[in-house]
């Protein structure tokens, strides 16, 4: 595996006096399994409700605090990881003002990931209703697990020490293969992917295991079965939590274009949720093998939560009488044109891409991102913040994918078909690229962005990340 980098101890008199206040953490799990089944999100192929259930859904909570300076409070996060599809934008915003009313920190000091399960339920009325149809009792059982879930961690929070290590699992591969110039959805084995495991385990000042965060870059998308299943994901962290009180939360990195490598005859197949216990019976074999391991400690480094948001070009969307013509379509072409009719504001949405960067020790954070980011952008996070940021998508709410310049002009699904499914009026135009580098270089680089840099100041195709395409006068091979 690449060695983890190490978690440095410079950086000033800040840090010093930073180096003297433990963080504290404190962490819970809260059943989340329907009371009844409804709707599954992910797929278009499923009809009705769930037909049974595989295994429990769960929502994990961590509190992180910080003693502030003299005279002010502590300084505090909350970090929530559930086994859900996303947070829909609408139910997200709900959510973190109940956490913020509940445990006095302002609604920006909290991330609500989703794992991206593909076999849970639908968390949002924004989008189509071949996503999956959210169930409103369903919403408020997830609300009120979130702010119980939060209480309960803050009542065992303590301090603790912080440490880092990594391995690798091989089982996701980029989804888009050229042919014929096209991007059909099939295995790429040339295309980008992110295979490191990144496991961080924070531990009471008596040596006891508290909480481990587990981040892996894969859509769980290994079941297309109509059963309730945590996915790799949640069954993985269930796995490793099993001996104990440990609570023990996944993060989904910027998997847009990466899926499980079910593959039979040159082809993408799915499994059910056996093959999903399968991998992620590998994913937890690999956690543990590197806990068992020397990892790396981190020095303590002030919590620090920093947020960013910035307006993605969309093309001009489409006419009320084009869509008028093609609203009788077949699927989601027709399914698309009605939503946009039956509510026009839509063709005004902005695209707002927001990010929350939560420092939590030297050389260790987190970066946050609203949306199915591709992987070329979690391997360009990791680049510019010399791999101290964890690029953590799918959280606090659900831009739908968001590409990379070559995607767009290449089409298929991620960057051609999909802005459907999620109801915006148009796709993303090439300059997307410039506006995400530009949004991650501000909020991720050591050293601040010049306001005044003018676009195009940098690329995916010549920032020499890991498994980035060729400079652009080269056309290589490239995913979908």
């Amino acid at each position: 595996a690449d060695a983890a980098p190490r978690c440095s101890a410079s950086g000033g008199l800040d840090l010093l006096r930073d180096m003297n206040k433990p963080l504290h953490l404190g962490a819970a799990r809260i059943e989340i399994t329907p009371p009844s089944a409804i709707p599954l999100a992910g797929f278009a192929h499923r009809q009705g409700a769930f037909e049974r259930i595989h295994s429990p859904l769960f929502l994990r909570a961590l509190l992180f605090s910080q003693p502030g300076s003299p005279g002010a409070g502590p300084r505090s996060a909350l970090l929530i990881s559930a086994d859900l599809f996303c947070w829909g934008s609408d139910l997200a915003s709900a959510v973190r003002e109940s956490l913020s009313e509940a445990l006095g920190i302002p609604p920006g000091a909290v991330i609500l990931h989703g794992t991206h399960n593909h076999s849970g339920p639908q968390t949002s009325r924004l989008f189509g209703p071949s996503l999956g149809a959210a169930d409103g009792s369903y919403l408020e059982l997830v609300r009120s697990a979130a702010v119980r879930a939060a209480e309960a961690a803050r009542s065992t929070s303590e301090p603790v020490t912080v440490e880092r290590g990594a391995g690798r699992c091989g089982f996701g591969i980029n989804r888009r293969k050229p042919e014929n110039g096209q991007i059909r959805m099939a295995p790429n084995p040339d295309g980008p992917a992110d295979p490191e495991v990144t496991v961080v385990r924070f531990r009471a000042l008596d040596g006891a295991p508290k909480a481990v965060l587990v981040h892996f870059t894969c859509h769980p998308t290994v079941s297309g079965a109509n059963e309730l299943c945590a996915e790799y994901p949640g069954l993985a962290m269930a796995e490793v939590e099993r001996d104990g009180a440990l609570v023990a939360a996944f993060l989904q990195g910027c998997c847009g274009d990466i899926r499980p490598a079910l593959i039979l005859d040159g082809e993408f197949y799915r499994g059910g949720p056996g093959a999903a216990a399968s991998i992620a019976g590998d994913l937890a074999r690999e956690i543990e093998r590197v806990l068992a391991e020397e990892m790396a400690p981190c020095a303590p480094g002030a919590l620090r939560i920093r947020r960013l948001k910035t307006r993605l070009p969309l093309a001009p969307p489409p006419g009320v009488e084009e869509l008028r013509r093609i609203a009788g379509s077949p699927e989601i072409l027709g399914e698309w044109s009605e939503l946009l009719l039956s509510d026009p504001g839509r063709l005004a949405w902005p695209a707002v891409l927001e990010s929350t960067r939560l420092d939590l020790a030297h050389g260790l954070g987190l970066l946050s991102f609203n949306a199915e980011m591709v992987v070329d952008y979690g391997l360009y996070s990791r680049q510019v913040s010399k791999g101290a940021l964890l690029p953590v998508a799918y959280s606090d709410g659900m831009l739908g994918y968001v590409p990379t310049c070559r995607q767009v002009e290449e089409g298929g699904y991620e960057s051609a078909e999909a802005f459907r499914y999620y109801g915006w009026p148009a796709p993303f135009t090439p300059a997307v690229e410039t506006a995400v580098l530009r949004h991650i270089r501000r909020i991720a680089a050591a050293a601040p962005v010049n306001p005044r840099e003018p676009d195009g100041g940098a690329s995916l195709y010549n920032a020499g990340a890991r498994g980035s395409p060729p400079a652009r006068g080269r056309r290589g091979r490239r995913r979908r």
